[in-house]
């Protein structure tokens, strides 16, 4: 049976994100909102530029 819209919401509340899925967010919002003003900016110059002021994705040990 599917879960529900409820269920499903209380699931999401208790996640707790990883590093590796705030890192994903974060580059997702800001190129979502880049991109909307700057049609010229690309999810690899957000990537960098979070990197650069982050420091470089850790590699899964």
């Amino acid at each position: 049976m599917p879960l529900t819209l409820e269920e499903l919401i209380e699931i999401a509340r208790k996640h707790k994100m990883t590093p590796e899925e705030r890192r994903e967010q974060a580059i997702s919002f800001a190129y979502g909102n880049l991109s909307l003003s700057s049609p010229n900016i690309t999810r690899e110059m957000v990537e960098e530029a979070y990197e650069e002021i982050h420091g470089p994705k850790q590699k899964a040990q």
